[in-house]
């Protein structure tokens, strides 16, 4: 078995959204000026078994929109495509792709993986 974190971008995100405060500050404090983290690394895992590829989570893409509490740097060579390609893969070779994100409602409708089974995280 081999395990692949495959580097998708980054994302900056406010301190307030790491290490939320109780109550009704919780939500407030995300839109309020405040400290961001360092760039933190967006991943997607592929994880390859006998003859099994199973795709963990799809990044993001470089349409990514930034949220109040979290600033992406996504670029076109960051998507998933060039990931899968750096490890000697191609979206082809995904037998199976899980989303615990539902990431994929973001995807573009051009994305490789709207043809494929796709598992979904449904909490």
């Amino acid at each position: 078995m081999r395990i692949h974190a495959l580097p998708i971008g980054h994302v900056v995100l406010r301190q307030s959204f790491l290490y939320p405060r109780l109550g009704v500050r919780r939500r407030l404090d995300l839109f309020l000026p405040g400290p961001w983290s360092e760039p933190m690394p967006i991943r997607a895992w592929l994880i390859e078994h006998d003859q099994e590829r199973i795709l963990i989570d799809m990044g993001e893409t470089a349409e990514v929109r930034d949220a109040p509490f979290a600033r992406h740097t996504v670029t076109p060579e960051d998507e998933l495509p060039s990931a899968l390609d750096a490890v000697g893969l191609g979206c082809k070779d995904v037998t199976t792709a899980v989303d615990s994100t539902r990431a994929l409602c973001r995807t573009r409708t051009d994305d490789p993986f709207l043809t494929m089974e796709v598992l979904y995280q449904l909490s």
